[in-house]
């Protein structure tokens, strides 16, 4: 099993190019490894047409068209802050399950537009900014090389592409791998996706442990821990918060950390502890914390599965001395 994207994604890419430049002159920071279709923004101009091709792919004027010629089942959008909103709309109007937007400083009249069309859709919006998605032998949208990600049981959560990287660094070379990754950064429309990740990760079968890693800003530390709270402590979870950094204007700190913003971190660790999540203060530690509650709880079971046995074994004892009395 996956999250949101596996083997059988079929993605369709919505970027301003001008119908005619290779797609190596595109330079986009993000790549999708099942790319199906191109689609160019509706003010780049181009063919136009579903018979003219880009690095052998088909180009369809709009979204649902590649959805209904290729069955594109997930949209990758490049596009300027201004056309942000009218693209993602775009996208959910044509039934994508999942669309992974690229954009910067999407104003807030445009945050608006895609929170209500996401109200009323099923759709998983990630973005904007500069998000990443893996499943491992399976699907990737990212930058990140993919010989850093080994197929496994480890579901990572995060708030920043760094530390996504390295919680699949760690994972990897442990050998506990990674069942999935999806990396928010830092986006301003995260906290429904970010709900929405944890409790599939959490329902997710291949999963048997979770990683979240947040930059303390926001309220996705208290979502997590108010979710995690409600569906009990059936898979591991291990946590990483990162300090809030005091805004310009204000003096340092105790390293440039706001005595408020700290309070605010320790509010976010103790709910978070509250509901089960393991925390580990460094990053370097993630991968061999979960591991310790990985095996720590194999223990547990090995010790729960013996005393099964000897309670089977001498119950079978009592049976037979009873019928040869």
């Amino acid at each position: 099993m996956a999250i949101l994207i596996d083997a059988t994604t079929r993605i369709a890419v919505r970027t301003a190019f001008d119908g005619h430049r290779p797609r190596a002159a595109l330079q986009l920071p993000v790549f999708a490894s099942n790319t199906v279709a191109h689609v160019p923004s509706q003010d780049a101009g181009g063919p136009g047409t579903g018979h003219w091709f880009l690095d052998s792919l088909p180009v369809f004027p709009t979204l649902g068209e590649a959805a209904a010629a290729v069955r594109a089942n997930a949209a990758l959008i490049y596009a300027s802050p201004e056309h942000a909103a009218e693209a993602v709309v775009e996208a959910i109007g044509a039934g994508f399950p999942l669309v992974v937007l690229i954009a910067e400083d999407v104003p807030a009249d445009g945050r608006a537009q895609i929170r209500r069309a996401l109200a009323e859709s099923k759709t998983v919006l990630v973005g904007p900014g500069a998000p990443e998605l893996v499943t491992p032998e399976g699907c990737q949208i990212g930058a990140t090389p993919s010989y850093i990600f080994v197929r496994g049981k480890i579901g990572i959560l995060s708030g920043s592409g760094a530390l996504s990287r390295e919680a699949a660094l760690q994972t990897s070379a442990l050998g506990l791998g990674q069942s999935g990754i999806v990396s928010l950064d830092r986006a301003p429309l995260a906290e429904r996706t970010f709900a929405d990740c944890l409790q599939r990760f959490l329902d997710d079968g291949e999963t048997e442990g979770i990683v979240l890693l947040t930059d303390g800003s926001g309220r996705l530390e208290e979502t997590a821990a108010a979710l995690l709270a409600a569906v009990g402590r059936g898979k591991p979870v291990v946590a990483h918060v990162g300090a809030p950094q005091a805004a310009p204007e204000t003096p340092a700190v105790a390293g440039n950390v706001h005595p408020l913003a700290a309070d605010v971190r320790e509010s976010k660790l103790q709910a978070l502890r509250g509901a089960g999540a393991v925390i580990v203060e460094s990053p370097a530690r993630i991968g061999l914390a979960m591991k310790s509650v990985l095996d720590q709880r194999e223990s547990a079971r090995r010790v729960r599965l013996a005393a099964s046995d000897f309670v089977t074994v001498m119950r079978q004892v009592e049976e037979e001395l009873y019928c040869a009395s």
